[in-house]
């Protein structure tokens, strides 16, 4: 039919709006839509229309290839009536007007994609996820880009919290057993559950809807991790389900995040992908985080736990009885530990205990009680062992 995209742009362009019932634009362009994705298509906008619609260029030559002109010409002007007529009825004029369309306003993860190709959304960001305002007409969704935030006068923080009052208020969010959407009565390991929303488009914002995060814990039993499996949604699981499988949690979110990963090479278009990491919840103390900077958070504050809080002349005591010690294994390691963690050093960066005695009594000096540390927060370091 024809040997180049430029041939077939040429017969779109002559003889396409021959046939056409109505008088309209043709042009060619690259599109990017809010996903990210980005082709080349045919927009075809009727005459004092508002929108065009647009059909993917490649998609059109492979599906049409074989038809005979006549034949692909009236198959591509039934596919565009059929579009034109699927378009929303959506008057620009109300989308610059905030009140007419705050009403629909909803949140929408932003694909890892999206990130390098949309770079004029308004955007924010939760536990390192972007996330942006979109208008749901229905039909389809409208990303919200910085030159409408301008023109609403509102800030960025009213739109967004808009739109997470109306999923809450529409309560969007399903939370579901993947054994049962499989149709499956058992499953081998851990139970999983799908959190979208009812269309399951875009659903992974729900996490973040207020109040949201609680309901899934409560519904998948307490502390869980939230694995991104795509911008439609996430896959939850209880840590409770994990804690036979792994010794500690920093184990388990590594394997999440593996598993996240693994998930988004086999089974996820790029368009669709979030990222390679998960999010954990702690339910008891209501905290959100990416698992792997939860574990660390978690391992930091139970190594400081192990350190007693030394005041100066604590400090001074325990200085002495090394000094007075023949050997420095007479001192337990423990002790060298607290003394560094109360001093900001860290233990393990020593290799020479003579070294690490010098630093010990320049830091003591340099210290009194009034800046030693009298509560929890000790600044030290997760040593490496050497």
């Amino acid at each position: 039919m024809y040997d180049s995209k430029e041939s077939f742009k040429k017969i779109m362009k002559d003889e396409l709006p021959v046939i056409l019932p109505f008088e309209a634009d043709i042009v060619f362009r690259e599109v990017t839509r809010s996903t990210g994705e980005v082709y080349e298509a045919m927009t075809v906008t009727p005459k004092e229309a508002q929108m065009g619609v647009n059909l993917r260029l490649d998609s059109m030559m492979d599906k049409y290839n074989k038809e005979p002109k006549s034949m692909m010409l009236s198959s591509i002007k039934d596919e565009i009536i059929e579009a034109i007529n699927q378009m929303p009825a959506f008057d620009l004029a109300s989308f610059s007007d905030y009140e007419s369309i705050k009403g629909q306003l909803m949140v929408a993860p932003l694909s890892a994609l999206a990130r390098k190709n949309q770079t004029d959304l308004v955007t924010i960001e939760k536990c390192g996820v972007k996330l942006y305002p979109v208008i749901d007409l229905g039909t389809g969704r409208i990303g919200i880009r910085e030159k409408y935030l301008a023109n609403y006068g509102i800030t960025k923080e009213k739109l967004f919290s808009d739109a997470f009052a109306n999923m809450k208020e529409k309560e969007t969010m399903t939370i579901r057993s993947l054994s049962e959407l499989l149709g499956q009565s058992s499953q081998e390991g851990p139970e999983l559950f799908v959190v979208s929303n009812q269309e399951n488009i875009l659903g992974a914002a729900e996490a973040f809807v207020p109040g949201n995060i609680e309901k899934i814990a409560q519904e998948v039993g307490g502390d869980c991790f939230l694995l991104l499996s795509s911008t439609h949604e996430l896959l939850a699981v209880s840590l409770s389900e994990l804690i036979p499988r792994y010794c500690t949690l920093a184990d388990a979110a590594k394997a999440m995040d593996q598993m996240v990963t693994e998930i988004n090479a086999a089974h996820v278009l790029p368009e669709d992908q979030i990222d390679n990491f998960s999010l954990f919840y702690d339910a008891t103390n209501d905290i959100l985080m990416q698992s792997a900077k939860y574990a660390d958070r978690l391992e930091r504050n139970v190594l400081h736990q192990m350190h007693r809080i030394m005041d100066f002349d604590a400090r001074a005591e325990l200085i002495e009885r090394i000094d007075e010690a023949e050997n420095w294994d007479d001192i337990d390691t423990e002790e060298y530990e607290s003394l560094c963690a109360n001093l900001g050093l860290d233990y393990y960066d020593y290799d020479d205990p003579d070294k690490l005695f010098e630093d010990i009594v320049e830091a003591q000096a340099k210290s009194d009680i009034e800046n030693t540390p009298q509560n929890n927060e000790i600044t030290c370091r997760i040593p490496a062992r050497r």
